[in-house]
């Protein structure tokens, strides 16, 4: 039979076969881990103060968990992939705080959970849920226990035009220093975050995000309740030859309702035009409006300026711009300004020397302002023993909020850090103890006070060298010197309102490398209309291996200053010391040691040790590990003890 429909041969030949599709379990799950732990904590709290009651805390803990971990699919893994890690236990806790004793035993828990659905699509969402618990140090202070439950999910979109990623996410983070209620800090936060890129070309990228907040949080007797809108559009391309050019836009709105309500919005362009190789001019304009409860702001800023390479030795960059303020009562300030900056870098002989130089003038324009400015987010540094000074004519010492980067914590005035009014500033000094560590970033809010019209005007000089020498007997030897000087008048019918800040610094020091030490010391003489003081400042650091099983730190600083219209001389040592040392292949040890000695005039002097002691050995899946802490500050307002003590066994399986 022969036509269309005939069958060929070769399939009229061999058997049928028939095959079944592949069979999958509906929920597959494949523990990789598990755990088994108990530890013991103990810790005493002691306060006592000069003028009040002592209070005295201590906690005897256990702690009894099993941890279990794990990878897992349902159906498949490329529908749903699921990574998971559980900590569940039982702890008893024996509390005696002031006196009043108290027994609890409760359970305790920790996850981990991810469920990554459809992970080899173009959209691809992701589900989470995690609790994790930390014991935090403060140094000289009590530790406090920190929690956080984050429980949200991710979706992302891998589109190669728009690749995006948007996460919403419910949070809650709590903050707790034993037998002590006024530090506690809780956060409750909903959000939602929000990320795109576009590239149409090579040459050119837009960006988007955005971040939603709904926040409630309390740190001890401080209650806030806000919700934010932040979203900011960027667009950068390169042009011309080679791409040299470039031109960046950026749009950013910002909105927060609910307490502190302020809403801002800030527009920037910045074009940069590389005409030679060593030759770059930059021109920008910003538009910036910030609106609050008592003040509509609208501030303009315009600049131009260059970039000069000469050779490898001088780089020369200049600044040119004007700037106009808006305020809704009618009030204006307008102020011009330049700047001139000269880096230079040489080989000399034995060495290298670098030199800078700076040049700045300004002058501002000022109206009589009838109500009350607000200044949000001004990021300063605490340092360890020279306070932050913020330079504001009519500043407000009530109206102080310090929180950390985020701008979610809020540190509490007298407990974190003390504010003390001087004329035309406000001084800030960190609390020792509390949760602002030396060196740590934050933000400070304030309000400025009504003020008369002004005339500002504002001189800046500034010349500072380095000759470092790297060959001969002297190797390591670098010596430095800047001298800096600011003059400022204020020119208004109500000069007593105002405070110019000028000021003449001469700076000059010295360090010395050698080994793997180093040493230094310098003088500073701070002439200044604004806080004056003389400052002189030693340091050695040393960071050495000893020898394949051992590492060990030093550092120390001694500073001395002198400030001449406050009639106070203060005096700081600090000294601290790191060990790291393997006994064996199975057991490790680290231990610091740190020691701060203060002499203060004025706010008193202080004294406190802090040392810190942990040990680790694991052999196969046995791990053990021991952590001691004790931390003495005493001074002549209060003595505050701590100790802490950690004991634990793992086992795994």
């Amino acid at each position: 039979m022969t036509g269309a429909f005939a069958a060929p041969a070769a399939a009229q030949q061999g058997p049928t076969v028939f095959t079944q599709q592949q069979q999958h379990d509906w929920l597959s799950l494949t523990p990789t881990r598990g755990e088994l732990g108990a530890l013991y904590r103990g810790q005493r709290d002691d306060n006592n103060p000069g003028n009040g009651s002592s209070t005295h805390f201590s906690e005897d803990r256990f702690e009894e968990a099993l941890t279990l971990q794990g990878i897992g699919s349902i159906y498949h893994p490329n529908l749903v992939y699921l990574d998971m890690t559980g900590t569940f236990g039982l702890f008893q806790d024996q509390l005696d705080n002031n006196g009043e004793s108290d027994n609890e035993n409760g359970t305790l828990y920790e996850w981990d959970l991810n469920a990554t659905l459809l992970r080899k699509e173009d959209i691809v969402p992701t589900l989470y849920s995690r609790r994790t618990r930390q014991v935090v140090s403060r140094t000289f202070g009590a530790n406090f226990e920190e929690t956080i439950t984050q429980t949200g999910v991710i979706l992302d979109i891998r589109s190669k035009a728009v690749p995006t990623r948007i996460e919403a996410y419910h949070s809650d983070q709590d903050q707790t220093s034993p037998g002590d209620q006024t530090g506690d800090f809780h956060l409750s936060q909903d959000a939602v975050v929000w990320h795109s890129e576009y590239r149409p070309d090579t040459h050119q990228v837009l960006t988007w995000d955005y971040t939603y907040n709904n926040v409630s949080q309390s740190t001890g007797d401080i209650h806030s309740n806000f919700q934010t809108s932040d979203a900011t559009l960027s667009h950068s391309i390169d042009f011309g030859p080679k791409d040299k050019n470039n031109l960046s836009s950026t749009l950013h709105y910002f909105n927060q309702t609910g307490d502190f309500a302020i809403q801002q919005f800030h527009w920037d362009e910045l074009l940069r035009l590389r005409h030679t190789d060593n030759f770059e001019t930059h021109y920008e304009y910003t538009l910036d409006q910030q609106n609050s409860s008592n003040v509509d702001q609208t501030t303009q800023r315009a600049t131009a300026g260059f970039t000069h390479q000469l050779y490898q030795s001088l780089v020369t960059n200049f600044t040119l711009g004007v700037e106009d303020e808006q305020l809704s009562g009618g009030e204006d300030s307008f102020q011009y300004f330049a700047n001139l900056e000269f880096d230079y870098q040489k080989k000399v002989p034995l060495g290298r020397f670098t030199a800078g130089l700076a040049l700045g003038w300004n002058q501002e324009d000022n109206s009589a302002r009838k109500t009350q400015t607000q200044v949000i987010d001004q990021p300063r540094t605490f340092g360890d023993v020279q306070p932050i000074v913020i330079v504001a004519p009519g500043i407000q010492a009530n109206s102080i909020v310090v929180t950390d980067p985020s701008g979610l914590l809020i540190y509490l005035p007298g407990v974190d850090y003390t504010v003390t009014p001087i004329p035309g500033a406000v001084q800030l000094d960190r609390v020792i103890g509390g949760r602002i560590n030396p060196g740590q970033q934050v933000l400070i809010d304030y309000t400025l006070a009504a003020q008369p019209s002004n005339v500002t005007t504002t001189s800046y000089f500034s010349l500072g060298g380095r000759y470092d020498i790297q060959r001969g007997p002297l190797r390591g030897l670098g010596i430095y010197a800047r001298y800096t000087r600011q003059n400022q008048d204020i020119s208004s019918d109500n000069p007593l309102a105002f405070v110019p800040n000028s000021y003449t610094d001469t700076l000059v020091g010295g360090d010395y490398t050698f080994w793997l030490m180093q040493v230094g010391a310098e003088q500073e003489w701070h002439d200044s209309t604004i806080i004056p003081f003389d400052a002189t400042r030693f340091f050695a650091r040393l960071n050495s291996p000893i020898n394949s099983a051992m590492t060990l730190s030093l550092n120390s600083a001694y500073d001395i200053i002198d400030y001449k219209d406050q009639d106070n001389h203060v005096q700081l040592w600090t000294v601290s010391a790191q060990l790291q040392y393997r006994f064996t292949r199975n057991l490790f040890g680290f231990a610091t040691v740190l020691w701060r000695d203060e002499q203060n005039q004025l706010n008193g002097d202080s004294t406190g040790w802090e040392e810190q002691l942990e040990i680790q050995w694991h052999h196969r899946q046995t791990y053990f590990y021991g952590r001691l802490r004790n931390s003495d500050l005493s001074s002549g307002f209060q003595d505050n003890h701590f100790q802490f003590f950690e004991v634990g066994v793992k086992r795994q399986f």
